[in-house]
């Protein structure tokens, strides 16, 4: 039986995929923050380098694919 559901817009495959890992990228900070407020690791999240350069990438990452995501859905 063949689907009569046709997207709206096309799908592109590199918006899909950094879209995949800034989700991971969000699971994988929070679940470490929520480790350390539970003490079963020791981070600094407002201090260290990495965690804070991590933050910055997730967060430019998301508002950059929701402006790219709003411009190519304006486009359609």
């Amino acid at each position: 039986m063949q689907s009569t559901y046709k997207s709206a817009s096309p799908r592109y495959p590199l918006i899909v995929w950094l879209r995949g890992i800034a989700i991971l990228s969000m699971m994988t900070y929070h679940f470490s923050f929520d480790l350390n407020q539970f003490s079963l690791i020791h981070q600094a999240f407002n201090e260290s380098s990495f965690w804070l350069i991590a933050r910055l990438f997730i967060v430019t990452t998301f508002l950059t694919l929701v402006g790219v995501s709003l411009v190519l859905a304006q486009d359609n």
